[in-house]
């Protein structure tokens, strides 16, 4: 195998294990917000039952983003070209790529309210 096709394969594992949790995590807190929104309207900032909905919106989205990076590593470790510890590389230039995304992300979502 050649060097670039190494690189390659490295690459694409990094990216799809720093994809794995971001997007499942924003698209689903994203979506469940809006339903929330629609079903339930918006409530007071202080209302404990809204603040409570907002706790359960984000652990839903922390679950379904954990089960997307345990599906996406695990089908990595199958179909990899490189050796296996190589992986270990992969996963933590990974995480913290999604960590510092999702931080990123979140602080402008944060910034942007004037409510906050």
């Amino acid at each position: 195998m050649t060097l670039s096709a190494k690189l390659w394969d490295f690459l694409f594992g990094v990216a799809a294990i720093a994809a794995a949790p971001t997007v499942p995590f924003f698209i689903v807190a994203f979506g469940l917000q809006y339903a929330a929104d629609v079903i339930f309207g918006k409530g007071a900032p202080n209302d404990m039952r809204f603040v409570a909905l907002g706790f359960c919106i984000i652990a839903i989205a922390a679950v379904v983003a954990l089960a997307a990076l345990f599906f996406v590593c695990r089908w990595r470790i199958k179909r990899r070209l490189l050796p296996t510890p190589m992986f270990a590389a992969e996963l933590l230039i990974g995480l913290a790529i999604s960590g510092f995304y999702t931080l990123i992300v979140c602080g402008i979502l944060a910034m942007s309210d004037p409510g906050w």
